[in-house]
């Protein structure tokens, strides 16, 4: 698995993917989702095919809405 730095929460991030869940998981930065079967759990990537996976979790790039985008929370900066 490639080294992963995690904006939320890294050290229970990093410990779940590196220890508790280490060859359960695989994760790809930046890799298009070309497809997803939901009745198979297949999912085609730029990286890697996978078919009939016993759990898939996929998540889409997310982003602030607009209210949350305009409150000074949303700048990493004022981030603690």
């Amino acid at each position: 698995m490639p080294t992963i730095k995690f904006r939320a929460e890294p050290e229970a991030f990093s410990h779940a993917f590196t220890v508790t869940h280490a060859g359960y998981i695989e994760y790809y930065p930046n890799a298009t989702v070309q497809s997803i079967n939901s009745t198979t759990r297949s999912i085609v990537t730029s990286v890697k095919t996978v078919n009939n996976a016993k759990v898939l979790n996929y998540i889409p790039n997310q982003k602030a809405g607009t209210i949350a985008a305009g409150l000074p929370l949303n700048s990493s900066d004022s981030y603690r």
